[in-house]
């Protein structure tokens, strides 16, 4: 059951963050969804929505250095498009992390690597998580 419990969970999540990914770029159209091969049911999009402007969506991370530029990067709808994680791991916006922080198992915390810790962003609005 706890199965159950996790698999509902997660399919909660991921409707979320698709809402909050259509609420930037707008809603996808059944096109989209064709060339993905994907099955399209209207249910899935609640209404119709229009693509924001990257300026209103950007201010929100300008005090962040290089992230309105790694955000965009991740930010599209068409996969292909979007940039691999290697290549993200190589953008600037990490560039202050430790270089051993790339040669870390995959199993391990980057936690453990000397001089990377969390700092809470007192700056950032949660309410939409």
């Amino acid at each position: 059951m706890g199965f159950v419990q996790t698999n509902k969970h997660y399919t909660k999540v991921v409707a979320k963050l698709n809402d909050l990914v259509f609420q930037i770029l707008g809603t996808p159209s059944g096109k989209f969804w064709k060339d993905l091969n994907l099955e399209f049911s209207p249910s899935f999009v609640k209404k119709k929505l229009l693509p924001k402007s990257w300026s209103k969506v950007s201010t929100k991370f300008s005090h962040i250095p290089y992230c309105e530029n790694l955000l965009s990067l991740f930010l599209k709808l068409e996969p292909s498009e979007r940039i691999t994680a290697d290549d993200a791991l190589q953008h600037c916006y990490f560039a202050t992390l430790p270089k051993a922080i790339h040669h870390i198992p995959q199993t391990s915390s980057i936690f453990s690597v000397p001089g990377v810790y969390l700092i809470p962003d007192i700056t950032c609005d949660n309410s939409h998580l």
